[in-house]
């Protein structure tokens, strides 16, 4: 995982980071001009909503770059998820390697089909100020904290 970190500069370690079966690069931090400290290579690219219209000035840096390239954007529920999927739709009709994924809804229990949403509910019971809900998220650091503490391996889903 390669951030924007000025650590990197002056580093020489691009050559190293190409040679990584996967890089996933980290909102809008370009690789031209800095390729000998931070490589060319991005298998993924992670991008906060507010690196959007950053990224979408800039598209031959971060679109199409590398056909192996996923560009993933991530932001707020609600009103700007709807704006940023808007966006999202139109730089994809120039830009072919953009997916047009949509997320989707996975019932809560694998069992019960028509059960609510599972994201929906993990969000919902972690901030919920009523009663005492479940706090899936929560519970889910504890997870990975216990596997690196404890050298435990946790699949489907993976919390290492």
């Amino acid at each position: 995982m390669i951030t924007s970190s000025s650590h990197l500069l002056g580093s020489k370690l691009g050559p190293v980071i190409d040679q990584a079966e996967c890089v996933i690069r980290m909102n809008d931090a370009p690789t031209t001009g800095y390729a000998a400290d931070v490589g060319n290579k991005t298998t993924f690219r992670v991008a906060a909503h507010s690196s959007l219209f950053r990224v979408l000035r800039k598209p031959q840096e971060f679109v199409n770059k590398t056909p192996e390239n996923t560009l993933i954007f991530w932001g707020p529920a609600g009103r700007m998820q709807k704006i940023l999927n808007k966006v999202i739709q139109r730089a994809s009709l120039s830009f072919p390697n953009v997916r047009r994924t949509r997320a989707r809804k996975m019932p809560y229990h694998y069992y019960e089909p028509k059960s609510p949403d599972e994201c929906v509910t993990y969000i919902n019971n972690e901030w919920s100020k009523k009663g005492y809900h479940h706090r899936f998220i929560t519970e889910k650091r504890v997870f990975a904290k216990w596997a690196s503490l404890y050298n435990i391996t946790f699949s489907h889903p993976s919390w290492n």
